[in-house]
């Protein structure tokens, strides 16, 4: 099967001694202590744990989007935590697939412009971008969809944008933080097995932080993260 017009190259990850604390002195609020991960090319993490307890931190710290008060985050052979602001946007609009919990999808455009804004942002042709667009609405059925306003999407339609968007530009990560909070069990297994597939066939490395415990099941691995703590399962 062939996962998009072109394939992502694959990066690993690796963080250690990861930490981020909100605030200091006797106001300092740790959110994530001393964190060691090795992500291995095209594999498949399942980050499990409750509300508040670290899971999109560390997600939003190793793409960028965050700068953490101790440690280093490598992608591949890239420390992104020496890179300044500007540097981590570029590295993330080019390496890194973001699915959002909340979406950051804009109000004022269609679904299919929703999902080709990554492309023209990066100047790609128009024809190139509607194909790969395309491609990403057809696999998540979306197409009779595509010149729908967001407003008159359901819930599970604007997610499935949202994880169209992150995979248009084939990316070598995805960082998926609760990909499937919207969708029903059926659609929800479905898009758990689409991230299998883009590991298995197209080597991209993705975490997903969710509480579904169906993840695990597709996951090469699952970590808990809890109380600020990263811990693998046995």
């Amino acid at each position: 099967m062939t996962i998009g017009p072109t394939q992502a190259s694959s990066s690993g990850i690796q963080v250690k001694d990861l930490s981020m604390v909100y605030g200091n002195d006797e106001k300092a609020v740790p959110v994530l202590q001393g964190a060691d991960l090795k992500v291995q090319p095209g594999e498949l993490i399942c980050l499990l744990g409750p509300s508040g307890s670290g899971k999109s931190t560390l997600l939003h710290l190793i793409g960028g989007l965050l700068t953490p008060t101790r440690g280093e985050i490598r992608i591949g052979d890239i420390d992104i935590t020496t890179f300044s602001d500007d540097e981590k946007t570029d590295f993330r609009r080019r390496n890194i697939g973001f699915v959002f919990q909340f979406f950051n999808l804009v109000s004022e455009l269609t679904l299919r412009q929703n999902v080709a804004l990554p492309l023209l942002m990066e100047g790609v042709k128009l024809r190139h971008t509607l194909e790969r667009v395309d491609f990403w609405l057809e696999r998540l059925h979306l197409t009779d969809r595509r010149h729908h306003a967001l407003a008159e999407l359901s819930g599970g339609q604007i997610q499935r944008v949202a994880i169209a968007r992150a995979l248009v530009a084939n990316p070598q990560v995805i960082l998926a933080d609760e990909p499937t909070g919207n969708l029903d069990a059926a659609h929800a297994r479905a898009i758990f097995e689409l991230f299998r597939e883009l590991c298995d066939e197209a080597g991209i490395t993705t975490l997903i932080a969710t509480h579904d415990t169906t993840a695990s099941r597709i996951a090469n691995r699952t970590l808990i993260v809890d109380n600020s703590k990263l811990c693998e399962v046995r």
